[in-house]
């Protein structure tokens, strides 16, 4: 994986802090998706409506990372500061006022890890900002610098963020209970219990995604498609 973020141009950090970067979000994936594991068993087991409250729950846990991620793992991996250009916060004002909204526009210190210029949304409700990469201030013309802000602007305005997870959170319980009902219909020895036929689920799982998830790039390309426009608006 970093041969490739190399060769692609998508780092320019060196191995040994990329490795660190890496191991910590391992780690805090295994965390997350491991509890989510001990959930959905639990509930398999214990009411057939199971689908219906990992849709729930799920969603409360994806709601929560964006509320608390902001606070708890954004600083682990990047510094932001408020943005010194006094021209380009006017022209920003101007554009969350256009759009009727207002959120925190800061820069993110991407330049130790990449040479990547973007724009992005951190995550959602109270806390969600919009994060300019330092290379895009350095390198981007001020025209290309609004029409990136103006495109989270309007995913702000839209409430994009909150739409694709539950699109996202949907699919994703839906493919694990296409797991779950196919894993099901297979035999097994009489001992076999909802935990040893986890790899199973998780693979059945993976098959549905391949259905599942090419229909969430397609939302997802929507709503890009819709931010693109109403930023040429903006």
């Amino acid at each position: 994986q970093y041969r490739v973020s190399l060769t692609f141009d998508q780092s320019t950090e060196p191995f040994w802090p990329w490795l660190g970067d890496h191991v910590l979000r391992v780690t805090i994936d295994a965390v997350a998706v491991g509890l989510l594991v001990v959930l959905i068993m639990e509930l398999v087991q214990r009411t057939r409506a199971w689908w219906l409250y990992s849709i729930v729950a799920i969603f409360g846990l994806s709601a929560w990372y964006g509320l608390a991620g902001v606070f708890l793992f954004s600083p682990l991996f990047n510094r932001e500061t408020p943005l010194a250009d006094a021209r380009l916060t006017a022209r920003f004002s101007a554009l969350e006022r256009a759009a009727g909204v207002r959120t925190p526009i800061l820069v993110t210190d991407a330049s130790r890890r990449t040479q990547l210029a973007n724009a992005s949304l951190v995550g959602f409700g109270p806390p969600m900002h919009v994060a300019i990469s330092d290379n895009l201030i350095r390198a981007g013309t001020p025209g290309e610098v609004e029409w990136a802000v103006a495109r989270q602007i309007v995913h702000v305005a839209r409430h994009d963020a909150l739409r694709t997870t539950f699109v996202w959170t949907f699919l994703f319980v839906l493919s694990v209970a296409a797991g779950v009902l196919v894993a099901d219909t297979i035999r097994f020895r009489r001992d076999d219990d909802p935990l040893a036929r986890l790899a199973l689920v998780g693979a059945l799982a993976g098959v549905a995604g391949l259905v599942a998830f090419p229909l969430y790039n397609l939302y997802s390309r929507h709503i890009e498609a819709k931010a693109d426009a109403s930023a040429l608006v903006l």
